[in-house]
């Protein structure tokens, strides 16, 4: 993984965790995903989609994201941004 894309997903990871529990937890995925849905002018996500996101990231099935598995998140996003 590119070390710049780890800098730039690591900073919106700390963005986002706004509890700073070191975790993007389903309140905060929610304030990304749509701050991200109007940044590339997309219709924002609802709950269930924002749920089924966070099932499909959540690898170990802790109800929340860590940094790790927030760069595969981070990916995703970044691709849909570049095709806009």
């Amino acid at each position: 993984m590119d070390a710049n894309f780890k800098a730039v997903a690591e900073s919106q990871f700390t963005k986002y965790d706004i509890n700073k529990s070191n975790f993007i937890e389903l309140g905060e995925l929610k304030s990304l995903m749509r701050d991200t849905a109007k940044e590339i002018g997309i219709a924002p996500p609802d709950d269930d989609e924002i749920q089924e996101t966070l099932k499909e990231f959540d690898e170990n099935k802790d109800k929340k994201i860590s940094l790790e598995e927030f760069w595969n998140l981070f990916n995703v996003l970044y691709q849909m941004k570049k095709s806009k």
